[in-house]
């Protein structure tokens, strides 16, 4: 009877276990990385979601518009910072087929690429 019960308690703990290890991993240092004058607009990163490969710098962020509906968009974006320019992996949780972009004129992604590519 003993056996049965610890068997029970290993099964219960290994789904368990299979259950946590399945959900994503979820931001837990999010970082001002840029807003506009007025505070409207602000770009966050999440410090701990950090990947680096050679010049490329991939990092979990969301941008906040409180002009806009929705407010927040979520984005996985990958900064080349050998060649200044940056691509969306993921948009809301939707992959995207992005090309790289240079980064011309947009005070939030130069914000965050200069953030990690000056690290």
């Amino acid at each position: 009877m003993k056996k049965i019960g610890m068997g029970v308690l290993v099964i219960g703990l290994a789904i368990a276990w299979l259950l946590l290890a399945a959900q994503p991993a979820t931001a837990t240092t999010w970082e001002l990385a840029a807003e506009t004058d007025q505070g409207q607009i602000r770009q966050y990163y999440d410090r701990d979601s950090l990947q680096r490969t050679d010049s490329e710098v991939t990092v979990i962020s969301y941008y906040i518009n409180e002009g806009e509906t929705p407010q927040r968009i979520d984005y996985v974006t990958a900064y080349d910072c050998s060649s200044n320019r940056f691509k969306d992996v993921e948009v809301n949780g939707q992959a995207t087929a992005d090309d790289w972009q240079p980064l011309i004129a947009d005070p939030l992604n130069e914000a965050i690429r200069d953030l990690l590519c000056n690290v």
